[in-house]
C-alpha cells in the first residue's frame, strides 16, 4: 500500500469516527476520534510532503489533548446537547457541546511546554466558568481536513466522507460559513455558564427530543418572550458580535449606499439577527 492510499483510508476512518462522535454519549469516542485525527495528519504529511501540523492552531490544540489522554490521564469529557425546544431562546451555530472540566484543561496548559500551543488552546477552545467546550475546534478541523483533501486531490470513499461533501456543498449553495465560532449567546438574560449548568442535556435526551420535531419545526418553536424583549437582554458586546459575525460569514452584505441603510441577506435571518442589523444600520 502506498503512503497516499494509507492516508486516504485513514481520512475515511476519521470521518466515520467523527460522525459517530457527534451522535454518541460514549466518552471513548472522543479518544478514538483524536487518535484518528492525529494519524490522518501524520499520514497526510508523509503522502504529500506538506507540513501543516506546525501552523494549524486547531490541530496543535487537539493533538495536545490526545497526548495528555495517552500519557497522563483520562480527559473526562461530557458530550452534551442543546434542547431542540431551546433553539428559539439562544443563538448558537450547532446543538452539540463536548465539555471538559476547566481544571483539566488548565492542567494540560500548565503541563504544555510550548507557549504557542498554550495560546492556541485558549484561542480555539471555548472557556466557561466550570467547563471548556472543545467541539467547535473539532467541527472546524473536520472542515480543515476536507479542504486538505481537495488541495492534495485525494480520493476518499465512504458514506461518512460523502456526508461531509454534501454539507459543504449545501453551505456553498445557501451562503453559510463552513466554520463556526462556537459562541453561545442566550436571549433570556441568563448567563451562558448558568445555561450550560442548568439546561443542556445528555446526547441520548437530545436524540430523543429531535425525534419529536419535524424538519424545520425547530425554527417555529414558540418563543418564551418576544424578539424585542430578547433583544433588550443582549449586552452591547453580544449585539456587536452578532453583527460582526453576520458580516464576516457573509450572511449579510451591506449596501454601498450606507445612508439608505440597505443590506442584502444571503440566508434567512432570525428575528434577533434582523433586529441587530437594523439597530447598527440606524446608527450610521
Amino acid at each position: 500500500m502506498t503512503p497516499k492510499e494509507s492516508c486516504e483510508i485513514e481520512i475515511a476512518r476519521f470521518y466515520k469516527k467523527y460522525y459517530t462522535f457527534t451522535s454518541s454519549s460514549d466518552t471513548d469516542d472522543l479518544n478514538n476520534l483524536l487518535n484518528s485525527l492525529c494519524s490522518s495528519i501524520e499520514k497526510y504529511e508523509i503522502a504529500t510532503g506538506i507540513n501543516i501540523s506546525k501552523d494549524n492552531k486547531r490541530f496543535l490544540s487537539l493533538k495536545t489533548l490526545r497526548n495528555f489522554s495517552l500519557h497522563h490521564s483520562e480527559l473526562l469529557n461530557s458530550p452534551k446537547g442543546i434542547k431542540p425546544s431551546d433553539i428559539a431562546n439562544i443563538r448558537t451555530e450547532v446543538g452539540i457541546l463536548c465539555l471538559l472540566p476547566v481544571n483539566v484543561i488548565e492542567r494540560i496548559i500548565q503541563n504544555t511546554r510550548q507557549e504557542q500551543t498554550k495560546r492556541y488552546i485558549r484561542e480555539t477552545f471555548i472557556f466557561y466558568d466550570n467547563y471548556v467546550d472543545i467541539y467547535p475546534a473539532i467541527f472546524n478541523f473536520a472542515v480543515d481536513i476536507y479542504f486538505l483533501v481537495q488541495e492534495a486531490s485525494l480520493t476518499i470513499t465512504g458514506e461518512h466522507y460523502q456526508e461531509m461533501v454534501n454539507s459543504i456543498n449545501y453551505e456553498i449553495k445557501n451562503h453559510h460559513s463552513h466554520y463556526i465560532t462556537g459562541k453561545i449567546i442566550t436571549l433570556t438574560g441568563i448567563s451562558v455558564s448558568d445555561y450550560i449548568n442548568e439546561h443542556v442535556i445528555s446526547m441520548e435526551q437530545k436524540i430523543e427530543e429531535e425525534k419529536k420535531f419535524k424538519p424545520n419545526s425547530i425554527r417555529l418553536a414558540k418563543l418564551s418572550s418576544s424578539p424585542s424583549k430578547q433583544f433588550k437582554t443582549l449586552s452591547d458586546i453580544d449585539r456587536k458580535f452578532i453583527y460582526d459575525d453576520l458580516i464576516s460569514t457573509k450572511a449579510i452584505e451591506l449596501s454601498s449606499n450606507r445612508s439608505q441603510n440597505h443590506f442584502k441577506s444571503n440566508r434567512p435571518l432570525t428575528p434577533i439577527e434582523r433586529l441587530v442589523v437594523h439597530f447598527y444600520l440606524s446608527r450610521k
